[in-house]
């Protein structure tokens, strides 16, 4: 058709100076064409639009002024809806405004223009109000927008209301968020890489996943949000001013801590735990003083935060449960069973502070767990059950898997019996030269003199590592005779 030659030519010849004529040229020559030009329209903005070709402003111009059809309102919404950038299709025929990395697009201000020009065309085709969506200005009202997927890289949305708006996977980085209000946003898995958001008010927003890396955070207010799980790496400028990783930019999500004394007289059990998020011990300590104090009903709280990652949190929860005592024993031996392995881990911990010979068994039979971290605790936590768990620690060192005998050959050592002597002496002869090392060392904890002379022939051994510890064992160890 002559008038989508028209149009094509306008999109691929430089140098063009008077565009709004070849527009109207193009429509005299699709009038004439009814339904059927306006069709073939709607194809070249589709393909115009799959290049960003930032020439499609003036063929949306032509749109506006032929035959509506079903067809060509499609392809003007699939404008209105697009985002500035989209993956390199490979052959364009028309020139993309952006190219690089893989990807093709407008940059900002393009595509504001064009969601503004396919609303106006879309409105003069239907003649309905369409609803033309947020756009991206500074004090926009935003408020409970949905802007889940959208690119506002480098916006400007500084002052905006963006309270309680979906910005889900959004792309904001660079973006200028300073003073904005964005309590109650959703964030989750936003990318904020290098955003400012001086000033802006977070309380309560939803920061899970996101990419802080280099995000400026100064006085803002994030009282209440979640940031589990935000990349952060030691990079993000806190409210403070000051550089931090994610533990540190935890604790402005925190607020002032109300005291120990009053949470406990209201009996607010999951305010102590949130006590022992706080870095500061003179806060932690109390909580976890309390929360022994509290006894069982504080359980079943403590043993939920095992699930977590803030391992601060959770070693503070462990010790609180070895306050509890007895009342945690049972729910403890249950979170040894725990599909998560770091709940695993901490409840093995929870059992050596509990320190109850009941756990001999079911620690034990952790020392083959799949986790290498969960059977180094199960050997710690039964080295503090007494004369009980020696046996098992010493038949674990028959285990198949290396990892179990070179952490129960540490363990022995901690547990202060002499009938751990002689296994750990048949270890020093042991083929693999970690359980050597870590025999000599056991063998130094217990200061049994039956181990000087074995400990001197391990002076010879065929291991640096092993001769060394051998010979800073008898140096420093106090031996006492069998």
């Amino acid at each position: 058709m002559e008038g989508i030659k028209i149009l094509i030519e306008l999109c691929t010849e430089r140098g063009i100076l008077f565009e709004n004529e070849y527009v109207e040229r193009a429509v005299q020559s699709l009038e004439p064409e009814g339904a059927d030009g306006s069709r073939a329209l709607a194809n070249l903005i589709k393909d115009l639009l799959t290049c960003r070709s930032p020439k499609l402003l003036m063929v949306l111009d032509a749109a506006g002024q032929v035959e509506p059809t079903e067809e060509l309102t499609e392809a003007i919404l699939a404008v209105k809806g697009a985002k500035s950038l989209a993956p390199d299709p490979g052959q364009c025929r028309f020139t993309p405004e952006i190219l690089g990395g893989g990807k093709i697009g407008w940059t900002d201000g393009t595509m504001d223009k064009m969601r503004r020009r396919a609303v106006q065309v879309l409105e003069k085709l239907t003649g309905a109000v369409v609803a033309s969506g947020p756009m991206v200005r500074p004090g926009a009202d935003l408020a409970g927008a949905d802007l889940a997927d959208a690119d506002l890289g480098s916006a400007d949305l500084s002052g905006s209301n963006l309270s309680g708006a979906n910005l889900e996977n959004a792309i904001l980085r660079h973006a200028n968020l300073s003073q904005a209000n964005l309590e109650g946003a959703q964030l989750t898995g936003a990318n904020l890489h290098f955003a400012n958001m001086t000033g802006a008010n977070l309380r309560g927003a939803d920061l899970r996943d996101t990419n802080l890396y280099m995000a400026v955070l100064t006085e803002a207010d994030l009282i209440g949000a979640d940031v589990t799980g935000a990349y952060v790496e030691g990079a993000v400028t806190l409210p403070n001013g000051r550089r931090g990783g994610l533990s540190d930019l935890k604790q402005f999500t925190l607020g002032k801590p109300q005291s120990s004394e009053t949470l406990l007289a209201d009996g607010d059990i999951f305010g102590l735990i949130k006590s022992l998020a706080y870095q500061d011990d003179e806060i932690r300590q109390p909580a976890i003083d309390a929360l022994g104090g509290i006894g069982a009903p504080a359980v079943e709280a403590l043993i939920e935060v095992f699930g977590g990652d803030d391992l601060g949190v959770m070693r503070c929860a462990t010790e609180a449960l070895g306050g509890v005592g007895a009342p945690a024993l049972q729910p403890s031996l249950f979170a040894l069973k725990d599909k998560n392995h770091r709940v695993r881990y901490h409840a093995a911990i929870a059992l050596g502070n509990i320190g109850d010979p009941v756990a001999v068994d079911p620690l034990a039979a952790v020392l083959e767990d799949e986790n290498g971290m969960v059977r180094g605790m199960a050997s710690s936590a039964l080295a503090k059950l007494g004369p009980t768990a020696v046996e098992p620690l010493i038949a674990a060192l028959e285990s198949e898997n290396v990892y179990t005998r070179r952490t129960v050959t540490e363990a022995l050592g901690k547990t202060g019996h002499k009938s751990a002597v002689e296994p750990l002496l048949d270890c020093l002869k042991h083929e693999d030269e970690v359980i050597r090392k870590y025999a000599a060392t056991a063998l130094g904890k217990l200061g049994d003199d039956r181990a000087i002379e074995p400990l001197r022939l391990a002076l010879q051994d065929e291991d640096e590592d092993v001769r060394k510890t051998a010979a800073r064992v008898l140096e420093k160890g106090d031996w006492k005779p069998a």
